[in-house]
């Protein structure tokens, strides 16, 4: 599939379009189109500027981003820039893909709000109406706020958004526990679903 289409309409008009990921949450194809004015170079030199932000997800105008959008090119930004190294990729792989991005992923970034973060924390930490079948612990709610607040950071680094949402939610108080339950049925299933495929699925199922 070429990178970019470019359709001219007359000598200094020219439409150029280039495909979108599909979007994270519905799986529907997603396109960007540009109007150009003036020679087919500029419409070209437009084209592969517009490829360029598509590699580094920020083809989308800011209102246009989804939590989703974005929490998935961060990942894959800052691993492909080598700031974080494959154990830790892998990780935060999995709360994105079965904590984060069902639970809030379809919400407009520039629209997440504090107390939407908050609600999200009380669901997981209450087990109510939560990405997980029963309450997760204080420590693993803390740590799944801390990847979405990083992610954030650098949303407000890169003037996608003017604050941080995670900035207003506070983390819950870890207590001393004793013994661990283990993963019910459900669970194991949906482990096994989000990490087949990745370089995950072995060592998980080894484990369990």
């Amino acid at each position: 599939r070429p990178e970019y289409t470019i359709w001219t309409r007359d000598a200094n008009t020219h439409v150029v379009r280039i495909e979108l990921p599909p979007d994270p949450v519905s799986g529907k194809r997603r396109r960007k189109t540009e109007t150009v004015k003036g020679p087919i170079r500029e419409a070209k030199k437009v084209a592969r500027q517009l490829v360029s932000q598509r590699e580094t997800g920020v083809a989308l105008a800011p209102g246009k981003i989804t939590v989703a959008d974005w929490l998935q090119r961060w990942l894959k930004r800052h691993y492909v820039e080598g700031n974080i190294v494959e154990s830790v990729f892998d990780r935060y792989e999995v709360v994105l893909k079965i904590h984060l991005i069902p639970a809030i992923g379809h919400i407009k970034l520039t629209d997440l709000r504090s107390d939407q973060v908050a609600d999200l924390k009380e669901r997981w930490l209450s087990g109510e109406s939560s990405t997980a079948t029963r309450p997760l612990a204080a420590a693993t709610v803390k740590k799944h706020l801390n990847v979405l607040s990083k992610a954030l950071t650098d949303a407000v680094m890169s003037k996608v958004i003017a604050h941080n949402p995670c900035d207003a939610v506070s983390s819950p108080s870890i207590k001393n526990v004793g013994e661990q339950r283990s993963l019910d049925e459900n669970e194991v299933r949906t482990l096994f679903q989000s990490s087949q495929g990745t370089r995950l699925d072995v060592p998980i199922r080894f484990a369990l």
